[in-house]
């Protein structure tokens, strides 16, 4: 009998287990996907010669993603401790941090160019705003 009970209390805990794997799984994912759109974002604004034209072709891979990737984040942010790992939610807490920061770090490489015209400014603020609303449902 303690065997059985041994084996049935074995096997509940695999199964509790298993879930928060799943959820550590769909974390990783989600802010391995968070953090590649971040640096195509940049990318696609620092490397154009019109940084207008840049800032337009960011918000246009933002606006793709926006929508499934945020639906994502308010998944995550509706997870409880035990369904992550520590170690996946420090990571989680870092990488996001350093996405939100290397988008709006554009506001500050494209400051000059903001200061001389309006239009580009307003589109930065936009794409730096969409992206931290996104981030941070």
């Amino acid at each position: 009998m303690p065997r059985k009970l041994f084996a049935a209390g074995l096997l509940l805990s695999f199964l509790v287990a298993a879930p928060a794997c799943k959820k550590d799984d769909m974390v990783k994912e989600t802010t391995s996907e968070i953090d590649s759109l971040a640096d195509d974002m940049v990318k696609a604004v620092t490397e154009a010669d019109d940084k207008k034209q840049g800032v337009a072709e960011a918000q246009k891979l933002l606006d793709a993603k926006k929508a499934d990737l945020g639906a994502k984040m308010v998944e995550m942010g509706e997870l409880r401790g035990f369904q992550v790992s520590e170690d996946v939610a420090a990571d989680m807490t870092s990488s996001l941090a350093k996405s939100v920061i290397e988008v709006q770090g554009l506001q500050i490489t494209l400051m000059s160019e903001s200061i001389k015209d309006p239009e580009l400014k307003t589109a930065v603020d936009q794409l730096t705003t969409d992206f931290n609303d996104m981030v941070t449902p």
